[in-house]
């Protein structure tokens, strides 16, 4: 058969059957090419001639799909199958076949000339993902594509006529700068649900026609607005954020490192980071690699390295002790014995605004030192606490010669108005990368190739000003066989894989399932090949090194590559990865559990958000336990749901917390879990002021442990009861439910509920106002706490434990404790613990009389019970306020002091501090009628029972009062009942 017309050279041979892949996913492109007339032929020929002329035809067309490149897949009566993209891909695969179907039909007229009769085909042409794999039986296989774009294809070519090629949107989208197309609109094809448009395929545009204006290096209006981001920062002495958006490959991570490269050459200290989309692990975020990279921690640092890096700055003024908890957490590092408590008694608020200040904090010691540059390539990745973090890192721009510069693909722009709100005093420039110019693109080019020739600026005409596309035609010129270039990644990189060495081709794909960076010992063990060294990918451009690791070269490579792999090879290799990680890292280990669609998955997720929540961070545990919920049989949901709702009590987040353990009752049979179901509720409902609901529902699942004989259950029942009842001060109830929640406890062998109980025996009996007992409980709970790290809980005893000192009157002691946890709560950043301490040691100063010292430490106290929204310590720190302008002469203010602190009371429950607030309004107020008032209240209250701190606040308060009325009937009265 004749050669045809060809403007590209013939592609590789098809491989043996013995070396094509197994199965794999590829980007094909289709062509169905029937003979016009067939029917009318065989009826006017003989079967000899017909046979003759299917032979020669077949010669044709044959050989127009082998010189483009393609493969025959079958023969059909009249009709051939022709394949571009498998076995063997070719950057360019949807321009080869639209050249193949031009050809054919321009072969045809030889073809009729020698059979002497007009001859014509009509072909239709579609491209999309298919499955390439041996298909038949055991005693025959063949090697061919089964998928959507088949039946497309065949569909198309069967609308065509003699003379005409069909072809798809996706075709004509891949070579609308290749050839000329009529759209002949919207029609509905057999076996699809919804209409198709396709075009008529007309023939090849002139050259001039199907230029387009590319453009790529240089960037010169791009680089103007960063010199002079940095010539403002370093005269000011104050950053700005450069954000630079564009598409994919478009060159923003090219532009980045030239930034960077300017930013150093003025002096700069370089900070890099990026955020990845799957496979990152400990560490390896761009917060903590940012801290890394401030503390001067190679990647890879071992944990005694990261230690005394730590120590190292603390010593050189990086930052001072309230910070160094935190720093230790953003870069990985465990807690000291002396930091752990306080660490762990943390809320979530705290523990992230803790971590925000450490980071500020590392940035403005840097800053102070050396101008900085911190970019974050690709943010359309981050997750919220990045984002957040980020927020932080950007609005210590404004007062510091910081710049940020960060990059996203545009139409993932994370960057929503509540950020940009949250940075609203930071200058922000936004640059929008676009195309680049052609003369940009040939420089480019020139870096690659000395003299121009017509492949080169055919690749940089089909890059459209990408400079990925370009950057990877280029680079692979030298072992192109073609003289055209592609239009989409997909087939850059399904082309480049089949150039690979058999072995590295297997471990691009085991890697792209690890994820964009990985190291090489899981690669080996992904794998399978012990001695694998990555540097065939290396020299291939498609992974470069990486501190200790290696990265692909780009996203695009890693999405190309995962992409062509089938489910059933994706999943094995998912699971390959899962066992590495196994052990190592809980997170990684579900996620290709999750991906390998292992049954596993759930249980690791679930292991890993307690793990994230032990770190106390529990949003994230949340997003792991949702997952785990979306994909967990049945038997498992009901656990799941326990388990978020536990999350949500933890982070604080009461009514949500009800909500979930609602959802999880809904799932549980009846038994242990609709029981722990229950008791969740009412533990939320506690945080929710539900009290007669919460009482209601512990009473159901008491019914629910006492018939199954839950110890544990009970113990957790009678404590939390014993909670309300000790909120409502009714001491006899507190400390009856919390004798039986340590009973119940010892039965289950639960010490954990033990010491929960303990610690609520120690408030049962500081209701009563037995000081010494409640000191003994509150230490025999710490005992219990310390072994089984309750951090929280110890802290909690603690801050009752300062109390009672000073009921015992052991003033000094208190003071010292008191200031110690004041510390301790403020080096990491625990403002609820620091405000209880704080109201302690406002106790201890008023009552030792150095009025001073209370003013400015109360002022403190009231901020923070306002900031957090407590108001019952409101209240207690406006009694003491109250007490001390009392006492330094200031009356009126006194009683509208008291006032104030009463009228809280009537809003939260007068048995918490209202008979001690009422008295302390009796002793201030000048009226007898309010005096009276006030004490008549308050003794009713004491009548049907309240916290037994209130008897002492009272009654004292209603001595002095009548003392100062020289009353001395109501003095003794007051005296008997205190005594």
């Amino acid at each position: 058969a004749p050669t045809a017309p060809t403007a590209i050279e013939t592609a590789p041979a098809t491989p043996a059957p013995e070396s094509r892949p197994a199965g794999e996913r590829r980007q094909v492109t289709i062509l169905f090419i029937d003979l016009s007339g067939y029917t009318r032929l065989s009826n006017e020929l003989g079967a000899e001639q017909v046979h003759a002329l299917l032979q020669r035809f077949f010669g044709y067309v044959d050989a127009v799909v082998s010189n483009y490149g393609g493969t025959i897949d079958k023969h059909i009566g009249d009709t051939v199958m022709a394949v571009f993209g498998a076995p063997v891909a070719h950057d360019d695969d949807p321009e080869r076949a639209v050249r193949a179907a031009i050809a054919v039909h321009a072969s045809m007229a030889e073809l009729s000339a020698e059979m002497d009769r007009e001859l014509t085909v009509y072909i239709g042409i579609a491209s999309g993902r298919v499955v390439a794999s041996g298909t038949g039986s055991d005693s025959h296989q063949e090697y061919t594509v089964t998928g959507e774009s088949v039946n497309l294809a065949s569909r198309l070519q069967e609308m065509a006529r003699g003379g005409e090629s069909f072809i798809s949107e996706e075709v004509y989208r891949a070579t609308r700068k290749l050839v000329s197309a009529r759209a002949i609109g919207e029609v509905s094809v057999k076996g699809f649900d919804e209409p198709i448009t396709a075009y008529q395929l007309d023939g090849l545009l002139a050259l001039d026609e199907g230029a387009a204006s590319a453009t790529f290096v240089g960037r010169q209006p791009e680089l103007r607005k960063f010199r002079g981001a940095v010539d403002d920062c370093l005269e000011t002495g104050r950053g700005e954020i450069v954000y630079i958006l564009g598409d994919v490959g478009i060159g923003k991570s090219t532009l980045l490192n030239r930034f960077s490269a300017i930013a150093r050459e003025h002096g700069f200290s370089i900070h890099e980071a990026a955020v990845f989309d799957f496979g990152v692990g400990k560490g390896q975020d761009p917060i903590g690699a940012m801290a890394r990279r401030h503390l001067g921690i190679a990647p890879g640092s071992a944990k005694n390295i990261r230690r005394q890096a730590v120590e190292t700055a603390m010593r050189e003024g990086m930052f001072d002790q309230s910070h160094a908890a935190f720093v230790n957490s953003l870069i990985d590092v465990p807690q000291p014995p002396h930091l752990r408590a306080m660490f762990d008694a943390l809320g979530h608020d705290a523990r992230l605004h803790g971590r925000q200040a450490a980071l500020v904090a590392l940035i403005e010691g840097a800053a102070a030192e050396q101008p900085l540059l911190i970019s974050v390539d690709d943010i359309h990745w981050a997750d919220e606490d990045t984002l957040n973090d980020l927020a932080i890192v950007a609005s210590v721009s404004a007062d510091n010669p910081v710049i940020l510069v960060m990059t996203a693909r545009r139409g993932g722009d994370p960057l929503d108005q509540v950020w940009h709100n949250r940075i609203a005093d930071v200058a922000m420039t936004t640059i929008n990368v676009g195309p680049l110019r052609a003369e940009e693109a040939k420089a480019l080019a020139q870096s690659y190739f000395e003299k121009f020739n017509q492949y080169t600026l055919d690749c940089i005409e089909r890059a459209a000003g990408n400079p990925l596309f370009l950057e990877q035609l280029l680079t692979n010129a030298h072992s192109q066989q073609s003289s055209d270039v592609p239009d989409s990644i997909q087939s850059i990189v399904l082309a480049r894989l089949d150039r690979l060495e058999s072995v590295d081709k297997r471990a691009l794909l085991a890697a792209s399932v690890i994820g964009q960076r990985f190291s090489l010992d899981i690669l080996r063990h992904v794998v399978g090949e012990p001695g694998y060294d990555c540097s065939g990918l290396v020299e291939n451009f498609l992974v470069r090194k990486d501190g200790p690791d290696f990265i692909f070269a780009n996203a695009l490579i890693r999405d190309g590559a995962y992409e062509s792999l089938l489910q059933a090879n994706m999943r094995e290799l998912h699971k390959k990865a899962a066992d590495w990680f196994d052990g190592e890292d809980l997170l990684l280990r579900a996620r290709h559990l999750d991906r390998g669609g292992a049954e596993q998955a759930e249980e690791a997720y679930l292991a890993a958000a307690r793990q994230s929540a032990e770190q106390y961070q529990y949003d994230h545990a949340l997003t792991l336990i949702e997952r785990a919920l979306e994909i967990s049989r049945d038997a498992n949901k009901s656990e799941l749901a326990l388990y978020r709702g536990e999350l949500l009590l933890s982070a604080g987040r009461g009514e949500e917390a009800v909500e979930a353990y609602r959802h999880a009752e809904s799932l549980a049979g009846e038994g242990g879990a609709e029981c722990d179901a229950l008791i969740g509720q009412a533990a939320g409902l506690r945080l929710t002021g539900g009290r007669n609901e919460a009482m209601d529902i512990l009473a159901r699942a008491e019914t629910i442990a006492r018939d199954a004989d839950f110890s544990a259950a009970l113990a957790q029942i009678h404590y939390h009861r014993g909670n309300l009842l000790f909120v409502e001060g009714d001491r006899e109830g507190c400390l009856g439910e919390q004798e039986k929640a340590l009973e119940f406890a010892h039965a289950a062998d639960a010490p954990e509920w033990q010491a929960h109980a303990l610690s609520g025996l120690g408030d049962a009996y500081y209701t009563h106002g037995k000081i010494a007992t409640a000191h003994e409980y509150f230490n025999k709970s710490i005992e219990l706490c310390r072994p089984l790290g309750m951090g929280a809980l110890e802290t909690a005893n603690r801050n009752m434990i300062l109390r009672t000192w000073i009921y015992r009157n052991e003033w000094d002691a208190a003071a010292d404790e008191c200031r110690s946890v004041c510390e301790a709560a403020e080096q990491t950043g625990n403002r609820r613990i620091e405000m209880f301490a704080r109201l302690a040691l406002d106790w201890t100063y008023t009552e030792t009389a150095d009025f001073d010292a209370a003013l400015n430490s109360l002022d403190t106290t009231l901020e923070l019970a306002r900031d957090l929204k407590v108001k019952r310590t409101e209240a207690i720190a406006l009694f003491y306020l109250a007490r001390c302008r009392y006492f330094l002469g200031e009356r009126e203010f006194a009683a509208d002091l008291a006032g104030e602190a009463v009228q809280i009371c009537h809003e939260t429950g007068m048995g918490f501090c209202g008979p001690g607030t009422l008295g302390m309004l009796a002793l201030a107020s000048v009226s007898d009628e309010e005096r009276n008032a006030a004490l008549a209240e308050a003794e009713t209250i004491l009548e049907k029972g309240c916290l037994g701190h209130n008897f002492y606040w009272f009654h004292r308060g209603a001595m002095e009062s009548y003392l100062e009325r020289r009353d001395w009937d109501g003095v003794g009265r007051h005296a008997e009942a205190l005594a």
